[in-house]
């Protein structure tokens, strides 16, 4: 995809930003872009968000994207109490992703990302990352 083209496609979506709620929480909608692929995303900017992130939300292949925005590079860990089988990737304040994961469905085990210099954590449906070609060393890119 030619990048005025992505661009152009980035911000005729940028003008429907609208907060989704999930649990009554709002959430600002962004996209990430990685390689060629291009999606919507829920964002978990502050820490009450990241509490409740996709626990008891309907999680459909095409609904539950989320990226999580930490306030300095840090070493992070996630579980997935009450929620569907997720894939995580952590990435370092570089947006470069070091780390991907499966994450076991409504489990209290905690999966804490092996380096200390993570900035975001983008979770997304079991098997997306590996079905889109995305690996660790890729780089992210956010757009709010």
């Amino acid at each position: 995809m030619k990048n005025s083209t992505l661009l152009a496609l980035i911000f005729s979506f940028s003008q429907v930003f609208t907060p989704a709620v999930a649990n009554g929480t709002n959430f600002q909608k962004g996209y990430v872009l990685i390689s060629d692929n291009l999606f919507m995303v829920d964002i978990a900017s502050d820490i009450s968000q990241s509490k409740i992130d996709l626990s008891n939300r309907n999680q459909f292949k095409d609904n539950y994207f989320m990226i999580f925005i930490f306030d300095e590079p840090q070493k992070v860990s996630f579980w997935m109490k009450n929620t569907k089988i997720v894939s995580i990737a952590f990435i370092d304040a570089e947006s470069r992703g070091v780390e991907i994961s499966n994450l076991r469905a409504n489990s209290l085990k905690q999966k804490i990302s092996k380096n200390n210099n993570i900035k975001y954590a983008l979770e997304v449906p079991k098997g997306y990352f590996i079905e889109n070609q995305i690996k660790v060393g890729d780089y992210f890119q956010l757009f709010k």
